[in-house]
């Protein structure tokens, strides 16, 4: 149920392809901006092109892969260097073979994949990853994307070897405002949000429903998250009990929450006798129900699956799927639910 499935991350053709025409139209943009080549090079190749092209590469790469180069990989890309001149139309020998630098750089595997080398010693199953792999791992969960110079710092300094430094830097990127994306990205992904865009009610049966209240649900469960989680230090056990979330004049309405409120989220202390956590809010209610009626199953079934990770088996042969319906004695969905 997550996009990082890795069976699911297979690279075929289309993609390859798709890969290379980006490092391609990337180097273009470049060589079109003189200026943006220099400051991106940093060095002046006048006195030394060789000598300035060895030094972008150093550094260059210490940024695409996340570690330094092997000698290797240094010798391979001065060669790509020496050999770019005339594969663009446009730009000086030096900007082309920089060019043709970048362009590899962004098509190798190194760049593209968190690649660990790193192996386990002689009788041993566990590997220790160096500080390269771990600042790469640290980045990528914590801000889902690459390490800044501070922490690549961090890891050439030897500081990400003990526990302490991983917390130190653990901390620190999380502090961060870049730390906000991921949060939201898990939960959204954990409450299956991609269904909210989707979200419809029958007018006649919710007359006060705004087509814009599925919009106003999802900023209001990734606000609570990242407030919960990032701000307030909250636990699992806030996520599901906390009275307080943040609404805009849509969801004020359907809270029943009176006051004057505007576009812009504001926290509100909610009814703990209705409300306790994400589970209670409108959104995921919302998209776990029909059209024209609420659904208990579904809503169930989700905590089941998702929050519990029990596997709910198939019903017996013969059992009657469909709830009975309303009458005067059999009014609510719950009491429908009860009765079946």
């Amino acid at each position: 149920g997550f996009s990082n499935n890795a069976d699911q991350l297979a690279v075929p053709d289309r993609l390859a392809r798709d890969y290379r025409r980006a490092a391609e139209q990337i180097t273009a943009g470049i060589l079109a901006t003189p200026a943006n080549l220099a400051t991106i090079v940093g060095c002046d190749p006048a006195p030394d092109a060789v000598g300035c092209a060895e030094t972008f590469i150093d550094t260059f790469g210490r940024r695409a892969f996340r570690r330094p180069l092997t000698d290797a990989e240094r010798a391979a890309f001065l060669s790509i260097y020496q050999g770019g001149d005339g594969m663009y139309e446009s730009g000086s020998a030096f900007e082309q073979g920089i060019a043709m630098v970048i362009e590899a750089f962004l098509q190798s595997p190194s760049f593209l994949y968190r690649v660990e080398l790193s192996s386990p010693p002689a009788g041993s199953e566990l590997v220790a990853l160096d500080g390269w792999e771990v600042a790469a791992r640290l980045s990528y969960m914590l801000w889902n994307s690459t390490p800044d110079d501070a922490l690549l710092a961090a890891a050439e300094a030897g500081e990400l070897a003990t526990p302490e430094g991983i917390e130190a830097q653990a901390r620190r990127l999380l502090a961060d405002g870049r730390a906000a994306d991921p949060v939201q990205d898990f939960h959204a992904q954990w409450l299956h949000m991609d269904k909210y865009p989707n979200i419809q009610k029958d007018p006649m049966v919710f007359p006060g429903y705004d087509p814009a209240s599925p919009a106003s649900m999802a900023a209001e469960t990734m606000e609570f998250f990242r407030r919960t989680i990032l701000e307030q230090q909250g636990t699992y056990a806030d996520l599901m009990t906390s009275r307080t979330t943040y609404v805009d004049a849509t969801l004020a309405s359907i809270y029943g929450i009176e006051g004057d409120f505007g576009d812009t989220l504001t926290p509100v202390e909610l009814d703990p006798a209705t409300r306790s956590g994400f589970l209670t809010q409108p959104g995921f209610l919302a998209s776990n129900a029909y059209l024209v009626e609420t659904s208990p199953i579904h809503r169930g079934v989700f905590i089941q699956r998702q929050v519990l990770c029990t596997e709910i088996p198939d019903p017996p042969p013969g059992v009657d799927l469909q709830l009975p319906p309303a009458d005067d004695t059999i009014k609510t969905t719950r009491q429908r639910v009860t009765h079946h």
